[in-house]
């Protein structure tokens, strides 16, 4: 496995791991152990807070972003994030309304069962 511009990663640092795609994400250092193994150190300022399906989500400085498995030099990939002017999403099912609302520092998500 070439190591490339890979980092070791310290002992306390998180581990990420996606058996399906054969990658392990320890600290900022990517590793993956499938078709094309490398090792790659994620960019500085993206923090990593999941990894499924050969994809790391994250965050960075301006806001949710992914980086994809298997690129030499990552770059994270922004996308639109819920902000404080959306409304609050509704959901409804067959047999129940939820409501997820924000009151000062915490969400809280009421359910409202559904009479038939």
């Amino acid at each position: 496995v070439a190591m490339g511009e890979a980092s070791l990663p310290g002992e306390d640092d998180p581990v990420l791991v996606d058996s399906a795609a054969s990658t392990v994400l320890v600290g900022s250092t990517l590793i993956s152990t499938g078709a094309s193994p490398s090792a790659t150190t994620l960019p500085a300022g993206f923090t990593p807070t999941t990894l499924h399906g050969g994809i790391v989500y994250g965050t960075t400085s301006d806001g949710p972003g992914t980086v994809t498995v298997g690129q030499p030099a990552p770059e994270p990939k922004l996308w639109p994030a819920y902000t404080d002017a959306d409304p609050a999403p509704a959901i409804v099912t067959d047999d129940a309304i939820y409501l997820v609302a924000t009151q000062l520092e915490q969400s809280k998500i009421y359910r409202l069962d559904r009479k038939h």
